[in-house]
Order: structure tokens, then C-alpha cells, then sequence
């Protein structure tokens, strides 16, 4: 297959993408443009989109076990409340972050604690509201907290180094009247933050409104609640876009890398009355979606960002100074949703969710079901990406792991863990939990073929 009939392959995926929308959800033209112009980007990377073979090389998931810590049994430091993300340094060490007290414990390659530090408060090296963080290859730790309007950066040991704000702050809550709700900062889940190996800056995800895919994702993982304010009145957002924050001075210097795809919703209808001095709230939700693509995004060790953004199995390569590099297409087809899978997606909500708050009545659906589930960058630079598995529902299928120029290396199977975090001489952090809740970290050494 030529470059060209490669590019139009990929192209025809994302045109049935767009002609299979369902007519219900919003904002449909803002999806086609987004579409067609990524359509359009193909034409330009002509000669750089990569075909994968269709056909599957079984790889071993036998990955030796180094260490555990936590679980429902541990006391002190151990006993993890809330973790939702990991980060490796150079040496092997694990920093763990536990939002619950909002501390970070940093444990050495025998799974013992090293040091501690962090906790709850607004001066500066206190965390307000992260939302992410990394780690450099020295043991610099980046924080990036929204209600200190930018990031914080420690040393190896704790020590606070310095902030770097972001130019406008960022403000959340609603004003009526002469009274006014305000969502104070708090603890909250930490996710990665993708951050260049040597720290001088990072790339995040904005979701229209500048605000970060964690906090979307922190909030609900159909819509989110919170607006930045300064949102237009209908409630319509920007594009999204990955951002690349410089952090080497006292201000972050933001450069747009890519605008991705994603799919629109209809936003949550906020109600906000005000009487006696009282503050009343009504929130109008509007029908869950099944099926959608969802954004995913990681960067290289030599700091190439790779997305994927649709339902086609299109892994997207861009150069750190936006330029776009490649697309790794491998031609596994997005099945098309029937009846079957809509009816069994309405029974396993409501039977999952069991409160029934949420009504299923006139429910979406996407028309077909997205193959990629996950992504992620190794420490060495290869690539996971996760497939669907058996049924459309399924996010943790099988496991392709891709060179980092994305050459296809062979298949984990289906059920294979995704590591949290990635780290030297093949270490690989798994967060598991068990039927209490409680927080298991577990650290083990990955195959050759896998790193």
C-alpha cells in the first residue's frame, strides 16, 4: 500500500466518523470541522502514516514482582487513603501521591519510605488542589495545582524550590446577585502529569474551557460540573488543545502543540437561586452517552506528544515544537453499535450504577465502538496501547506494544494490567485495589520485549 492510500484509509475512517454522528447530541458541526481537519492534516503528513500488520504476535505478561506496599492490613505510612497516580526518578524510586492527606511518600527500590512531605494548606510547598504531577529524572517533583494557580516544584528530599504561576488565575464558582457560590479547593485524585524527562516543561490537555482532562474527569466522567469563569453565557467551549507549559522561569510560557478531536455533549444546565440568603442549586442533566471516543495522550522520552482521539485505531505523533510526525494506523474496524449492544449497555448502567438517579430512557450512543482504551509511554520509549476487549463495555483488552518510531512489537493479552507509572531497567508501578478500597502499590520488572 502506497503513503497516499494509506492516508485516504485513514481518512475514510474518520469520514464515516462523522456521517454516523447521531443526530441528538449537539454541536454537531463543531464535531465535523474538527473532524475534516484532522482529515485535512493527514493529507499534509502525507507519506508518514505507518500501517500496522492486522495481525496479532502473542507477547508473555509473566513480569516479576519486586515489591508490595498497602493494601487493607497496612499501618502508618502505608496505609494509603486515595492514590490515583505514581512517578518514578532516575534511580528507581517510586513517589506515590495520597490525595486524601495530600502527601507525597517517596520509597526506595526495596519498597522501603525514603521521605514524606506535602499536606494540606495555601502557603507556598502546601497543595491546595492538585491535579497532577511527575517527577524529573534527578527527583524533582512538579505539582501542578489549580488553586496556586499554577505549579510547584520540590526536591528530591521535599524541599520546596519554587512556583510557577500561570498568567491569568483561574477562579471557579458562580455569582448571583449579591450573593455567590464558590467551589472551595480541596483535596483531589492526582493523574500523571506528562512532563519532559529534565522538567522544563509539560503538556496537559484543556477541554475548551483551559481547564484540565483530570479535573473533567475528577468531576464526572459523562460532563463536567465545574466552569472556569469567563465561559461564554451558552455554555459552549474553545477546542480543546494540548498546551505545552514552558516551566524554566516564575511564569508559564504556553505554546498550543495540537488541537485534538473530541466529541460534544450537551452541557449540564446549571440552576442557581438565591432567597432569604439562602443558596439553592438545580442541575439539569441531559442524557448519558455510551460509546464515545475518549481522548488519550502521553509523551515520549524525547519529547514527542502521541494522542489518539477517535474511534479508529490512529496513534497521533507530534514534535515537541507542534510539527506533526506521523500517525500509526493499524487497521483493526470500529464495530458498528446495534440494538443488541445498546439494550445490554442500558441493563449493565443501571445495574452497576443501582442508585438510579440517572435515567436511561433516551440514552446516546456513539455508532460505532472505539478500539484504543488507553495510552501510555515506557521509560525506555515504547508505546502501550490498549484495545477494547470482548464486549464493547470491555477497557481492558488486550495490550500492543509499539516501538517508539511505531513499529508493531506484539500483543499482552487481554486482561494485562496497565502500569500507573514507568520506570528504569523496565520497573513498572500497578496501583490495585481490593473489595475495601484499600490501595495496593505493587512494583514489578517488566520483560525485555515489553519495555
Amino acid at each position: 500500500m502506497s503513503a497516499n492510500d494509506k492516508a485516504d484509509a485513514v481518512r475514510r475512517h474518520v469520514s464515516l466518523a462523522i456521517r454516523s454522528v447521531p443526530a441528538p447530541i449537539s454541536g454537531i458541526p463543531a464535531i465535523a470541522t474538527l473532524a475534516a481537519s484532522w482529515a485535512i492534516g493527514v493529507g499534509q503528513a502525507s507519506g508518514q502514516v505507518i500501517e500496522l500488520p492486522a495481525e496479532d504476535r502473542p507477547l508473555t505478561a509473566d513480569f516479576e514482582e519486586l515489591y508490595r506496599v498497602g493494601g487493607a492490613m497496612a499501618t502508618g505510612w502505608a496505609a494509603f487513603g486515595e492514590v490515583g497516580a505514581a512517578a518514578f526518578d532516575g534511580d528507581g524510586n517510586l513517589y506515590v501521591y495520597d490525595s486524601q492527606i495530600a502527601r507525597f511518600f517517596v520509597i526506595g527500590p526495596n519498597g522501603d519510605l525514603l521521605t514524606e512531605f506535602g499536606g494540606i494548606g495555601e502557603g507556598p510547598g502546601e497543595i491546595r488542589m492538585q491535579t497532577e504531577f511527575g517527577v524529573t529524572r534527578d527527583g524533582r517533583v512538579v505539582s501542578r495545582d489549580l488553586a496556586h494557580n499554577g505549579y510547584q516544584v520540590f526536591g528530591p528530599k521535599g524541599e520546596f524550590i519554587k512556583g510557577v504561576e500561570m498568567g491569568d488565575p483561574v477562579s471557579f464558582g458562580v455569582s448571583v446577585g449579591s450573593g455567590s457560590v464558590r467551589f472551595q479547593a480541596g483535596s483531589t485524585p492526582s493523574t500523571p502529569l506528562r512532563l519532559a524527562p529534565d522538567g522544563s516543561y509539560a503538556v496537559v490537555s484543556s477541554l475548551g474551557s483551559g481547564l484540565s482532562a483530570s479535573l473533567f474527569t475528577v468531576v464526572t466522567d459523562e460532563l463536567a460540573i465545574l466552569q472556569e469563569e469567563g465561559d461564554d453565557a451558552d455554555g459552549e467551549a474553545d477546542a480543546a488543545a494540548f498546551e505545552r507549559h514552558a516551566l524554566t522561569g516564575d511564569e508559564v510560557s504556553v505554546v498550543t502543540l495540537a488541537s485534538p478531536w473530541t466529541p460534544i455533549h450537551e452541557p449540564i444546565d446549571v440552576g442557581i437561586g438565591v432567597s432569604d440568603g439562602m443558596t439553592s442549586f438545580s442541575l439539569s442533566v441531559p442524557p448519558p452517552m455510551a460509546f464515545k471516543p475518549s481522548l488519550y495522550y502521553d509523551l515520549l522520552p524525547d519529547g514527542r506528544l502521541l494522542y489518539s482521539d477517535s474511534s479508529t485505531y490512529a496513534i497521533k505523533t507530534v514534535a515537541s515544537d507542534g510539527t506533526p510526525s506521523a500517525i500509526w494506523y493499524r487497521p483493526l474496524e470500529p464495530e458498528p453499535v446495534t440494538d443488541r449492544m445498546r439494550d445490554a449497555e442500558k441493563e449493565r448502567r443501571i445495574r452497576v450504577e443501582q442508585s438510579g438517579w440517572r435515567r436511561y430512557d433516551n440514552m446516546l450512543f456513539w455508532t460505532e465502538v472505539p478500539v484504543v482504551r488507553g495510552l501510555s509511554a515506557t521509560w525506555e520509549g515504547s508505546v502501550w496501547v490498549r484495545r477494547r476487549g470482548d464486549e464493547p463495555w470491555n477497557d481492558e483488552g488486550p495490550i500492543d506494544v509499539l516501538s517508539s518510531e511505531g513499529a508493531y512489537l506484539g500483543t499482552l493479552a487481554q486482561g494485562t494490567a496497565m502500569p500507573a507509572a514507568f520506570g528504569p531497567e523496565g520497573l513498572a508501578a500497578y496501583l490495585e485495589t481490593d473489595e475495601f478500597d484499600a490501595v495496593t502499590v505493587v512494583v514489578r520488572r517488566l520483560t525485555s520485549e515489553a519495555r
